[in-house]
């Protein structure tokens, strides 16, 4: 292998891990709100409470997008680390 190749595969990987942890945190903050949001609105009955239709849909839409970031975060930065450490044992 050489050594432009190795050090641009290390340095895409090493990107690729800190961007993947940059998304699983912001899928944790994204989901905290969702939580935050669905203990404010609890009743007493424990029935989450919801002014529209639309706000409903919304709320249903952050939670998927928290659980896609924070999931594609974690995804990002397992291949990342496996492609860093198959550079390493390769060269």
């Amino acid at each position: 292998m050489e050594f432009w190749t190795f050090i641009s595969l290390i340095l895409s990987s090493i990107s690729a891990f800190i961007f993947g942890a940059w998304c699983l945190y912001r899928g944790i903050i994204l989901s905290n709100k969702v939580r935050r949001y669905e203990f404010e609105h609890r009743t007493s009955g424990g029935v989450l409470e919801f002014n529209s239709y639309d706000d409903s849909i919304r709320h249903n839409y952050q939670k998927a997008k928290a659980a896609w970031i924070g999931n594609g975060g974690i995804l990002l930065s397992i291949v990342a680390l496996i492609v860093f450490l198959l550079t390493l044992g390769h060269y």
